[in-house]
């Protein structure tokens, strides 16, 4: 994600004023700042929430606001600050909905979404859960998954 220029203000208070960066493929990128700093308003910004007063952000030199919805969920994971799932759920079938918008509209589940929810839950730690309901599981295992 290649992020230029990018702009935004509530009204008439500038929060991002000409931002540049790259997240890079692959990596884990993490966003620190004290309270108020912007981090949310960013995160709304990349997520689509929110549209910049300026500037653009790229998923492999596309702009993400002229991308429909299922093309942007192709190239966007997103982890809100909280979330919330059914209790009976498990946490298997919790991210395999991560895969929803490479699928077919009738096309169900193939061994390629097999494996890709398989490798997300060994990256994040959560395999050895993954037959447990969302329900049974701690605060923190529930934000890893």
């Amino acid at each position: 994600m290649v992020i230029k220029h990018l702009c935004f203000a509530y009204g008439s208070k500038p929060i991002i004023t000409d931002l540049n960066f790259t997240i890079r493929e692959g990596r884990v990128t993490t966003i620190l700042g004290p309270n108020g700093c912007g981090k949310t308003t960013l995160f709304k910004l990349l997520t689509r929430e929110h549209f910049p007063a300026k500037g653009s952000v790229y998923i492999q030199e596309r702009n993400i606001y002229g991308l429909d919805r299922r093309d942007f969920a192709r190239g966007v994971a997103i982890m809100q600050q909280n979330n919330t799932s059914t209790e009976d759920i498990t946490v298997e079938e919790l991210v395999a909905f991560g895969r929803t918008p490479h699928q077919k509209f009738y096309g169900g589940r193939t061994k390629k979404d097999d494996e890709k929810i398989r490798r997300a839950m060994e990256i994040t730690n959560v395999y050895k859960h993954r037959e447990r309901a969302m329900g049974t599981l701690s605060g923190g295992q529930k934000q890893r998954v």
